[in-house]
Parts: C-alpha cells; sequence; structure tokens
C-alpha cells in the first residue's frame, strides 16, 4: 500500500529480494491521487515464481512533464492489542508497538470471524479505567495503516 499526493502520468513498482536486488518490475502506469494497493503475483522479471522470503517495494512515479511524484509507503496489519508505555497507548501490531501517533487509519477487519457479530455492536458502557490487563483478543482489534520513513514497505510471502 503507498499513497499519491499528486496525479502521475506513468508509475513503476520495483519489488526487491532481501538482498535489495531487483525481482520484478511492474508497470503501474497512469493513478490517480491516493491509497493505492501493490498487488504481486510472485513472478520474477523472468516468468519464474520467486521464493519464500522477505520482499520489498519502491514507486517510482512520474507526471506529465515527467517530473517526480511523491509516493509514501504505508504499511497494514491486524492490530492484537493495546499496551501502555509511560502512560501512552501503544498499538500491538504484527508483533511491534506502534504509538498511535503514527496510526493514520482504524478500520474493521474485512475477513468474516466469530466475533465479527460480538465486534458490530455497539458499546453501551464506557471501558473501565485502571492499568492494562495485558489480555488480548485473537481476533485483532482492526486494521491500521503507518506511514514508514524512507522509500520501501517490507512484506512476506
Amino acid at each position: 500500500v503507498f499513497r499519491l499526493d499528486k496525479p502521475s502520468h506513468n508509475a513503476r513498482i520495483f519489488i526487491y529480494g532481501a538482498k535489495h536486488q531487483l525481482v520484478r518490475t511492474l508497470q503501474a502506469g497512469a493513478m490517480e491521487p491516493g491509497d493505492r494497493t501493490v498487488s504481486w503475483d510472485g513472478l520474477t522479471n523472468r516468468g519464474t515464481m520467486a521464493p519464500k522470503g522477505e520482499y520489498s517495494f519502491e514507486v517510482v512515479a512520474r507526471d506529465a512533464k515527467n517530473r517526480p511524484v511523491p509516493a509514501t509507503p504505508l504499511r497494514t496489519g491486524v492490530v492484537t492489542g493495546v499496551v501502555f508505555s509511560d502512560k501512552k497507548p501503544l498499538l500491538e501490531v504484527n508483533g511491534e508497538k506502534v504509538p498511535l501517533s503514527q496510526i493514520t487509519h482504524v478500520g474493521v477487519v474485512r475477513e468474516k470471524t466469530p466475533a465479527d457479530e460480538r465486534l458490530a455492536r455497539p458499546l453501551v458502557s464506557p471501558l473501565p479505567a485502571g492499568p492494562p490487563t495485558g489480555l488480548r483478543s485473537p481476533q485483532g482489534l482492526g486494521r491500521y495503516a503507518r506511514a514508514l520513513p524512507g522509500p520501501a514497505m517490507h512484506h512476506t510471502l
């Protein structure tokens, strides 16, 4: 997932292996501003299936005058818990503790789970104040997106 702030006339997505070797180049063409999702079929530029492992991507977008258009990589994941550090809440996402200041969006998990009906019910009373319990929801609390510094987003197949 990445964000374009301006329209691009031409965009290419470069997918790199764990040692930053180019694995695949995708031609994305013209794109409107907004959040975009990278969809990769797992194939290399040679047409063979890439091995399991960590991959990163870089988006290079240009406008009609061939000027660079910034593309900000975003991360998504399932929130599995909320913890407090120095009296500040942190979301636990994919094993990381993420400050709320780095969260740009939280939404409902799209996959159907047994907890869907319970999660969709309105909360009728406020949550009690007190220390964190350390309890976690096995289905997660939602999804998040976080802007990352640097040009690449990591993905594990």
